[in-house]
């Protein structure tokens, strides 16, 4: 059984243990050995290093606050003659929405509706259906790394915009409205929550963000278990230096061509 592991910080007081199925004991959490947790999945699991804490501070949560406005704030004012451009591909070039509202997870698992261009057809559920239905293999590619290489969902403009991430410029006004970060861990689909397992209490300690280390590690390369690894070095393992980086590499991956998303 392959593993990934990461050492990193346990919610305190048996908050993760509680809901793990612990492959290593552990009868003192503050001693600060590593907890092996099953992630329930097949081939990964986690070891957390106990600390007395992992939730930021209120001066932390501020310092966030004003880095993400101080880059959400003017990034929209700039990037308004784009985001009228994708608006008016997106709406003549395939039919339904221009915008696509999802339900996601954040800071304390508190849902919201996460918004990006509509890359994908009005019918996507069906059409994957039958893909997998003619593509048996698909399926289990798509359950191991949560996405496909040849989506056959996903629009010839949308092909585009996912590839120089113009879809996401509308998270933007998520960071604006306090729904989401700049950086932090992925945005979570709620369905997804149950394959973290005693993970989704360190990776919602902090706000999703448009960016973190997933995106700047490998993307859609990665495997499932593998972003879950990284989600939660991005939530635990935070400072604003890290952040300034992690922003740093994602404008140079896409400036770089060097984005992995489809």
């Amino acid at each position: 059984m392959a593993m990934a592991r990461v050492e990193g910080p346990a919610v305190p007081g048996g908050a993760v243990s509680k809901r793990a199925r612990s492959e290593s004991a552990a009868s003192d959490p503050t001693s600060g050995s590593p907890i092996t947790i099953d992630l329930r999945s097949d081939d990964a699991s986690i070891a957390y290093r106990p600390t007395p804490s992992v939730r930021p501070s209120r001066g932390r949560r501020i310092v966030t606050r004003i880095f993400d406005l101080t880059i959400a704030v003017p990034a929209l004012a700039v990037s308004f003659p784009v985001l009228l451009v994708v608006a008016l591909a997106v709406s003549t070039t395939s039919a339904g929405p221009v915008l696509h509202r999802s339900p996601r997870l954040t800071r304390d698992g508190r849902r919201f509706a996460m918004w990006k261009f509509r890359s994908m057809v009005v019918d996507g559920d069906a059409v994957l259906r039958r893909h997998f239905d003619l593509h048996p293999e698909a399926r289990d590619h798509y359950h191991r790394f949560a996405k496909l290489p040849d989506d056959p969902r996903v629009t010839r403009v949308g092909r585009f915009i996912r590839r120089w991430s113009l879809d996401e410029l509308p998270q933007l006004v998520n960071v604006v409205r306090g729904h989401m970060s700049i950086v932090g861990p992925r945005p979570m689909l709620p369905s997804e929550a149950e394959r973290f397992g005693p993970a989704l209490d360190l990776v919602t300690v902090v706000k999703s963000g448009i960016t973190g280390t997933w995106q700047v590690s490998g993307r859609s390369s990665l495997t499932f278990e593998e972003r879950v690894v990284y989600d939660v070095r991005c939530a635990t393992e935070r400072s604003l230096l890290g952040d300034i980086t992690i922003v740093a590499r994602t404008a140079g991956q896409l400036l770089g061509r060097r984005s992995t998303a489809f």
